[in-house]
């Protein structure tokens, strides 16, 4: 399941031009990285939506349907979940600030683009069995900031 997101993700990102990459890069499905994608998405429908575009409707409706989707399938699928999972554990803080503020961010853009995102409860979710191979430890990012 989880190949099977990750492939889906990065048929998202490549149907856009969005490119995950460079020394030091971040996971398909890291928070970071759907956001920046939403990013570009909001960005392409603005610029669609500017009067010199106006002979070009259908970029504008497709960058609204993609962020639907995108938001559906994947970000507003667990945005609400990990918030409420930093907040558990680490109660406090700028970090937990952040993640409810996302999260808030992320519904706002729902109910602008007209689409539900499913609500669930931390009890309702099965954690992912740890894989070394897919963790962070062998990222340049955590190699350039080790302690020597």
């Amino acid at each position: 399941r989880q190949s099977q997101e990750m492939a889906d993700l990065a048929g998202f990102y490549r149907a856009f031009g969005f490119n995950v990459g460079g020394a030091v890069r971040e996971r398909h499905d890291h928070l970071s990285v759907e956001l920046e994608f939403m990013y570009v998405l909001a960005l392409k429908e603005s610029y669609a939506a500017t009067p010199e575009r106006e002979n070009n409707p259908e970029h504008f409706e497709i960058s609204v349907d993609a962020q639907k989707k995108f938001l559906s399938d994947h970000l507003g699928k667990w945005m609400e979940l990990f918030a409420k999972s930093l907040a558990h554990f680490a109660k406090t803080g700028p970090y937990v600030a952040l993640a409810h503020f996302a999260d808030e961010w992320i519904k706002a853009d729902a109910r602008r683009l007209g689409i539900t995102l499913e609500s669930r409860a931390l009890d309702q979710i099965a954690l992912t069995p740890f894989n070394p191979v897919e963790s962070c430890a062998g990222c340049a990012i955590v190699e350039t900031s080790e302690v020597s």
